[in-house]
């Protein structure tokens, strides 16, 4: 049977569903990080499994890179900065640096595993970073796919052994004493076949004197075994622990020299002192060593002076760049999703925010900042990038006789997944293996070849990815603008070349004209011109080049291709040149230069595992692993190149059915997501995989397992909301993703628990809720329920809504997108209109907790001794810790000395559940009621309250005081006051000698002791005397963290103190968003967290009439320490997130904008979400489709109008005879229109004058509709048209 790409989107089959399938647990199990001596012992060679512990570990290939690491080159003169060199033993005084990304890809759950989400990390920005240590990958390992990237690129990989601060634990000290005696032949073997480029250590341990040795003399070992095999390798190894396996944090080579030997040393981010970075580079050298690899170390997710990005010093000290941050989740990919709510805005976001990091904000390295020390490395308005200390690097240097150079410039992610301008699937995807070959510079746009200082003011033209569109993959290059003369260089390469040699490129033209060339020059020639340019594309040609790429039924993609000619002997740059562009809008879905033509199809893979992992309403998941026959020893890596092949694709096809293309891989392993079946079909299919020669020209044939039987049937019972922003009374569907669910039950509570409104099916839409704040979900089916915490978020009209269309209108007539085409003439104007809803607003902004503080001191907002004072906000955990984690605390970090500076006068914890019951000492709610560090406590327990991760909530502490100087306490979550489940006044010493410290004991203890007061179920306590008063000293804050106390990872919003205890009125007004310039008169301090902080990092608060502070300043703390005796605060820059959604806010402003989408017209318009209208008019014939696109921060909505058909008299058919009955005919250029009277079954058959049929249609269509027909040459042609098997009648028609 014939091999097709099919793309599926019939109702019958069950693909590309609502709900994509994922990567899920078990589908490919990871290495554990703490037995990879144990894996080297174990393993074979290469054959395909390992087996350990009498268990038979089949995911090997997940984990091996099949693309050998290509080598880079240097040439200063295609370097922006030619004065940066590289060190060598002749040239010890070289400036260009090293970079090292220490941090993690992705999420921590499948790290860079490929995946069925298009919103995963692809990390692109490979032309600045020489070693990639992925920070949750784990100890010897990589992910296959992301090494692929990396190598290609010439960046190695490795992960990292995450080794906790403090004495070595037992199981990492037995591994490194396992790994350590090993040989490093042993150890290299499995390194060098896995694709592993180095052991990278977080060595900050102690107890290590019998280990440290061992590792030194591995990494000597591994050091050389890797000088002839892979020039990449590097072990790298963090400061913390020195040559005695003590920790010492030696910022130079005072202490660690040993272990440089064998490994770069990443110093810790106090490397800025002079004494050592004033001598280290001198010590290496002498060690035969490159002093380059001494990275400087720079904490991305700190934010004091102590993070170490002191640019401008290290520009002329002989270190490199290592950045770090953080454990889980780097701290780009953390923030993107401030970008937005869809998945292609947030890429969009992390796109450029690393392209703001790696070239700079200008987004052109040409556009040349000013190195500063900053402090905290990251982006800030004048940031010169890390092109400015580091040269961009590259591979494109090898023989193109043996390997082609291309590139569809593909980032290895999408919504859709395309294979040479066909759409093969509609289904999301993410792989990094097959990330092409990307710019070498994002993006050197000059006004003359090669300028290297830009003035901004001299680009005109803009290059970025989009996901719109793509020739290969997801993605393309973007590129755009109106200018003289730009050129835009892509490539830095070294190829060889001679007269036949091949520079060919696929596009599309959207808009706009330009003379388009392709620009080289002589590797080793800079000059002030290019080499040669050679003509793309003509101006003159670009309105029918656009035509051709919007022509209906082809994939609109254009290949052209010219010929270096024989005046280079190599090419150094390969560039663009656009002159004369006027509104140029220009797709790149392909470049490839090109020798040899003749690449033959590799040798058919051989499965050796083939599994179905999961079959549900999304479609069929499978495993299969393959290998490729070759002729390497068992234990020696085998390359994709090696067996004459760039990458693999893979196949599924249902018994009857057809060969259906589910993606490309590098690795020779692969989950096949979501293979579409038919359910009314064979419960059978099989799978295969092909190899693609090294230009993906040829194929192998596909090598299929034997059909497989389908598992039973499993529904999902996922569910779904089709709006993420819902105002009060307006309607929403809840439903299954699954459509063969069973009918349920879906009820709706509010917090307190109070059925609002319920109903029955798969799918069901609620009228609306009246309410704003969230509220509860509970399904009922099958006789199980499943509950969903505040999944449904009715926001306030002032923080804007989803963009809605309601109507649209063609001058003044209502209008629906099936209605008649349009008729109007070249030049003539158009108004089309709109109404929709009111969708304009603004969001608030939040501060990222980022495991630190944020809060204000009692002093600022003149909280007095023993008066009533309240702490509400709103906020939102990304995750929680495992154990328990601060929530809120009232303590002096600075003045207050042990225990007060930990433990203060109030401490609340929350567990990794979301709640505030902890069985210690400190409970999860407490404060201390009398002074000393014995002194007398409360400790309140909630077995009830509950803070749900990722869910805004609403909280509000009170602190009420009587006048008999007594205390006591109430804690509201969303306007619900909690109940106390128990409550006891006590001694510290009482409570650890008599309960033990553990509150299981408090109910038969606490009364017998006569110093205690206790209770339960209440929401009144009762009051308790206290003698320990709030001081100005004290800091009322969330987050943070304390002795054997996790900080949090979060979002606080809408912060404010109260001088009094507040009522439950109190809290909702709190609940519902305070108005800052008319606040209750009792509020102290109000921050919004809308305005930049003051220069001292302030946030300057509001305040009512009572405060006696009108400009009180609330502060984000760093955590420098986080030991019991902890006495340090360092106030810093925060970084923002997008705030609560139910209050409004001012620096996120969400506002609607309309655009009309169509080719070839002048548009004037404007609107708002609410209505809008445009004037349009066409300056050439056509058949043009009109796109109403109503947008804002939210999300948006679209519609389009009906067919706008523009006509000229001086072109076109002229008929022979009269349209009347039935039918009117009219033709734009070469295609005839027919457009239909009445309903109806229509046949439309034309003939030329020789009586030969040249066309022949059939429809189905109601009155008003039309069909187009292609005709051929020029000359006259009959029309015949018949309805429901009657003649109307013949028309005669002549194409001019």
């Amino acid at each position: 049977m014939s091999k097709k790409s099919i793309f599926l989107c019939s109702t019958l089959l069950v693909a590309g569903a609502a709900s994509a399938q994922k990567l899920a647990e078990g589908y490919v199990v990871f290495p554990q990080s703490t037995e990879l001596s144990t894996y080297v012992s174990a393993w074979n060679g290469g054959a395909g499994t390992i087996t350990m512990n009498g268990s038979t570990w089949e995911d090997e290939e997940f984990f091996t890179s099949r693309v050998k690491p290509k080598e880079r080159f240097y040439n200063t003169t295609t370097q922006i900065y030619p004065e940066m060199t590289q060190y060598s033993s002749s040239n010890q005084n070289a400036t260009d640096k090293r970079y090292i990304n220490w941090v993690p890809i992705g999420n921590a759950d499948f790290n860079a595993l490929p995946n069925a989400v298009f919103d995963s990390e692809a990390f692109s920005m490979w032309s600045y970073v020489d070693h990639y240590g992925n920070w949750t990958m784990p100890y010897g390992w990589v992910i296959g796919a992301a090494a692929d990237a990396a190598h290609k690129n010439g960046v190695a990989m490795s992960g990292v052994a995450s080794i906790p601060f403090g004495s070595i634990p037992t199981d990492w000290a037995n591994q490194l004493n396992s790994i350590g005696n090993l040989t490093s032949d042993e150890v290299g073997k499995f390194l060098y076949y896995h694709g592993v480029d180095g052991l990278g250590y977080n060595s900050e341990f102690s107890g290590g004197g019998s280990i440290v040795p061992k590792i030194r003399t591995l990494h000597d070992g591994l050091y050389s075994y890797m000088s002839t095999r892979n020039p990449i390798f590097e072990n790298v190894w963090y400061g913390g622990t020195n040559d005695n396996g003590s920790i010492a944090f030696d910022t130079g080579l005072s202490s660690n020299q040993g272990i440089f030997k064998g490994s770069s040393i990443f110093l810790n981010y106090n490397w800025n002192n002079s004494t050592y970075y004033s001598t280290a580079p001198g010590i290496a050298k002498g060690m035969g060593r490159n002093p380059f690899h001494l990275y400087a170390g720079m904490n991305q997710e700190g934010s004091s002076t102590d993070c170490g990005g002191h640019f401008a010093i290290l520009k002329n000290i002989q270190y490199s760049i290592g950045i770090w941050g953080s454990h889980q989740v780097n701290q780009f990919w953390k923030e993107h999703g401030v970008g937005g709510t869809t998945s292609q805005a947030v890429q969009k976001y992390y796109l450029s925010a690393t392209e703001d990091w790696y070239t700079n904000v200008s987004h052109n390295p040409a556009i040349r900042g000013t190195l500063a020390n900053i402090g905290q490395p990251v982006v800030r308005p004048n940031w010169a990038g890390i092109s400015a200390s580091l040269s961009a690097r590259s591979t494109l240097a090898w023989n193109l006789l043996n390997e082609p150079f291309y590139t569809f410039f593909n980032l290895g992610n999408g919504a859709f997944f395309n294979w040479k301008g066909e759409r093969v699937s509609d289904n999301e995807w993410y792989n990094l293996g097959i990330q092409d070959f990307l710019p070498t510079w994002r993006f050197w746009f000059a006004d003359t070849w090669m300028n290297k200082n830009v003035s901004a003011d001299n680009v005109h033209m803009t290059a970025n990815f989009t996901w719109d569109d793509a020739y290969v993959g997801g993605s393309c290059l973007r590129i755009a603008g109106t200018s003289a003369t730009e050129y835009l260089h892509l490539f830095k390469s070294n190829f060889a070349a001679n007269a036949s040699t091949t520079i060919r490129v696929t596009f599309k033209v959207l808009a706009g004209s330009a003379d388009i060339d392709v620009a080289l020059n002589q590797a080793s020639a800079p000059g002030n011109n290019p080499g040669k340019t050679l003509s793309l594309v003509k101006k003159s040609e670009c309105e029918e080049l656009e035509d051709t790429s919007f022509k209906e039924g082809a994939d609109g993609w254009i290949t052209r291709e010219v010929k270096v000619g024989s005046r280079f002997s190599t090419i150094g740059v390969i560039a663009f040149k656009f002159s004369n562009a006027e509104n140029l809008e220009l797709l790149l879905g392909g470049l490839e230069v090109v020798r040899n033509e003749s690449f033959a199809a590799p040798a058919a893979p051989e499965i050796t595992l083939s599994k179905v992992l999961a079959y549900n309403n999304a479609g069929v998941d499978a495993k299969l692993i393959w290998n490729m026959a070759n002729d390497k020893a068992s234990n020696e890596p085998c390359y994709n190149s090696d067996v004459n092949t760039s990458m693999f694709r893979m196949w599924a096809q249902q018994n009857g059915g057809e060969p259906v293309n589910m993606g490309i891989t590098t690795s020779w392993a692969g989950i096949i997501f979501a293979a579409p079946v038919d359910n009314s079909g064979a419960k059978s299919m099989r799978f295969g995989v092909s190899a693609l020669s090294l230009d993906t020209k040829q194929e192998s044939e596909i090598t299929w397992t034997d059909y497989i039987t389908l598992p039973d049937y499993q529904t999902i019972d996922e569910i779904t909301i089709n709006k993420g922003i819902i105002k009060p009374g307006e309607s929403f569907e809840l439903s299954f993703v699954d459509p063969v669910h069973t009918s349920a039950t879906w009820t709706i509570t509010d917090d307190a628990g109070t059925p609002v409104w319920s109903g029955e099916g798969v799918s069901v839409e609620c009228p609306g809720l009246d309410g704003i704040g969230a509220y509860n979900l509970t399904i009922s089916f099958d006789g199980k329920t499943q509950e969903y915490t505040r999944y449904i978020a009715i926001s306030s009209e002032a923080v804007g809504a989803l963009p809605e269309i309601y109507s649209i209108a063609v001058d003044g007539a209502d209008a629906t997108p099936d209605d008649a085409a349009i008729q109007i003439k070249v030049n003539d104007t158009k108004t089309l209109s709109y109404t929709g809803r009111p969708a304009d607003g603004s969001s608030s902004r939040g501060i990222d907790l980022n495991e630190n503080w944020f809060g204000v001191q009692c002093g600022e907002i003149g909280l007095g001794s023993y008066k009533s004072f309240s702490v509400a906000a709103w906020i939102k955990y990304n995750e929680l810790p495992t154990g328990r984690s601060n929530f809120i605390t009232v303590e002096d970090r600075i003045n207050g000395g042990w225990p007060y500076n930990n433990w203060g006068f109030f401490w609340s914890r929350i567990n990794d559940e979301g709640r505030f019951i902890y069985d210690g000492i400190d409970t999860g709610y407490g404060w201390r009621v009398g002074p000393g560090t014995e002194g007398r406590r409360m400790f309140y327990r909630y077995n009830d309250a509950k803070v749900d991760v990722g869910a805004w909530t609403h909280v509000a502490i009170i602190f009420e005081y009587n006048n008999s100087q007594q205390i006591r306490s109430h804690f509201y979550i969303n306007g619900k006051k909690q109940m106390v489940s128990e409550w006891c006044s006590c001694m510290k010493s009482d409570f650890e000698n008599n309960c033990g410290g553990v509150w299981s004991h408090l109910v038969d203890v606490a009364k017998k002791l006569s110093s205690a007061d206790y209770g339960t179920d209440t929401y009144e306590p009762t009051f308790t005397s206290t003698t320990y008063p709030i001081t100005d000293g004290m800091w009322i804050s969330f987050g943070g963290s304390s002795q054997d106390i996790s900080a949090v990872k979060g979002c606080v919003d809408d912060f404010q103190v109260w001088g009094k205890a507040m009522t439950d009125e109190d809290v909702m007004k709190s609940m519902q968003g305070l108005d800052k310039n008319n606040l209750p008169e009792d509020v102290l301090g109000y921050w919004d967290l809308e305005n930049e902080p003051a220069s001292d990092y302030g946030f300057v608060g509001a305040t009512g009439a009572n405060a006696t502070n009108k400009t009180p300043k609330a502060y984000w703390c760093e955590i420098p320490s986080q030991g019991e005796n902890s006495n340090t605060r360092v106030v810093g820059q925060p970084t923002y997130l997008v705030g609560c959604p139910f209050i409004a806010g001012t620096a996120y402003p969400v506002v609607t904008t309309p655009t009309w989408e169509t080719r070839r017209a002048e548009i004037n318009g404007s609107g708002t979400g609410e209505s809008g209208s445009a004037t349009l008019s066409w300056t050439k014939a056509g058949d043009y489709s009109v796109k109403l696109r109503l947008a804002n921060g939210h999300g948006e909505a679209t519609m389009d109008y009906p067919v706008v058909k523009v006509s000229d008299s001086t072109q076109g058919i002229g008929e022979i005879g009269q349209d009347g009955e039935g039918f009117t005919t009219y033709t734009v250029e070469d295609a005839l229109f027919v457009e239909f009277d009445a309903d109806g079954a229509y046949t439309v058959e034309v003939y030329n004058m020789a009586g030969m049929l040249a066309a022949q249609k059939a429809v189905n269509v109601v009155a008003g509709q039309n069909v187009s027909i292609a005709l051929g040459q020029p000359g006259v042609y009959l029309v015949k048209v018949t309805r429901d098997g009657q003649l109307l009648r013949t028309v005669k028609v002549i194409r001019k």
